[in-house]
């Protein structure tokens, strides 16, 4: 719990830190600490909540939409403050799963979603073949992040960002190979 604890506090002082005003003056702003960590997710999420709706709308090969996207996974789940955040919600996710819920539907449910809906145009355009776009959007998910979300959670030092990009690139392309429209029977 203090390791947490440490946690919290670093993560408040990086958000003062970064809006140029005092703790103090963040905890004034806010009624309380699911509050800050509300607003943080807010910020996140809407980062790449806007490029998933960008890719929606792209005309851009489903191939280099779908990659565009995991990178900006990998960048914003690699940023420095992230781990500290993911820690303060599982912590929190414990105190008020209401919350908890809240968030998972407008982070990671939502950019499930999203991905679903890019997944489900491309096999109604006849660019892949798809069973159930939400549960292929979840397998996608699973190829980029996979194992690397067990070892990011055991190991304290810097993500290897070359090495998540790579494995973006990769799913990618096993995704898309395991749901090629099969030429001969168009």
């Amino acid at each position: 719990a203090t390791d947490v604890a440490a946690l919290r506090q670093r993560l408040i002082e990086a958000i003062a830190a970064a809006a140029g005003v005092s703790k103090v003056t963040v905890y004034a702003n806010f009624k309380c600490k699911s509050e800050i960590l509300a607003a943080i997710v807010t910020r996140h999420n809407a980062k790449l909540g806007d490029l998933g709706a960008e890719m929606l709308r792209s005309d851009a090969p489903l191939a280099d939409r779908l990659a565009r996207l995991g990178h900006a996974l990998v960048e914003m789940i690699t940023e420095p403050s992230h781990r500290a955040l993911d820690i303060c919600l599982g912590q929190e996710a414990q105190r008020n799963p209401e919350l908890a819920q809240q968030f998972f539907d407008s982070g990671p449910g939502h950019l499930r979603n999203l991905i679903a809906q890019m997944l489900q145009e491309a096999a109604d355009a006849g660019e892949i073949k798809l069973d159930d776009a939400l549960s292929a959007s979840e397998d996608l998910l699973g190829l980029w992040l996979g194992f690397s979300i067990i070892e990011k959670r055991f190991q304290s030092g810097p993500p290897q960002i070359e090495r998540l990009s790579a494995r973006i690139d990769r799913g990618v392309e096993i995704f898309l190979r395991a749901h090629a429209v099969d030429p001969a029977a168009a």
